[in-house]
């Protein structure tokens, strides 16, 4: 991970970490509402939301950094 990854993971929202943990587990956008108790147009402007601030343009890739040692 390079230091733009590192800092930008420190700028996160406390719901986008729990929004990228749940991505992290394979939760589509509706599980994770369901889960947060939000509506699924909110868990998908947090999901949208957190690929911007982290850098990532998928869930696969999503998953794989939030599973980088050094992230968490």
């Amino acid at each position: 991970m390079n230091s733009d990854s590192a800092t930008a993971v420190r700028l996160i929202t406390h719901r986008q970490s729990q929004v990228w943990g749940l991505l992290a587990r394979g939760l589509t956008d509706k599980q994770i509402a369901r889960d947060l108790r939000i509506a699924p147009t909110t868990a998908s402007t947090h999901r949208k939301r957190l690929y911007k601030t982290i850098g990532c343009a998928n869930r696969v890739l999503v998953a794989k950094l939030w599973h980088t040692p050094e992230v968490i």
